[in-house]
């Protein structure tokens, strides 16, 4: 593979990742699967086995916190689960 990976996270022995075709890949055992293509570039948050989901973002928040729109940012924040909020801060 010619793509370098934006972000990725282990699960246990499953690798998820993303890379710059903006596609989110798992890969186990040397086997790659596409979960989803995306619409645009998105960065994991992490992974919740309680909830078998897998969490990404883009940069809004982080954009809309950087140029001290608050409100919106805390408009978008709800949407981001209380585990990852570490990870976005």
């Amino acid at each position: 593979m010619n793509e370098r990976v934006r972000t990725g996270i282990w699960v246990g022995d499953c690798f998820i990742y993303n890379y710059s075709s903006w596609r989110l890949n798992y890969c186990v055992s040397g086997e790659v699967t596409t979960m989803s293509h995306l619409d645009r570039p998105m960065y994991l948050l992490g992974y919740l086995a309680s909830q078998s989901k897998v969490y990404l973002i883009d940069k809004e928040f982080k954009t809309l916190v950087m140029r001290g729109d608050l409100d919106r940012a805390n408009e978008v924040l709800p949407s981001i689960p209380k585990e990852h909020h570490n990870s976005v801060a």
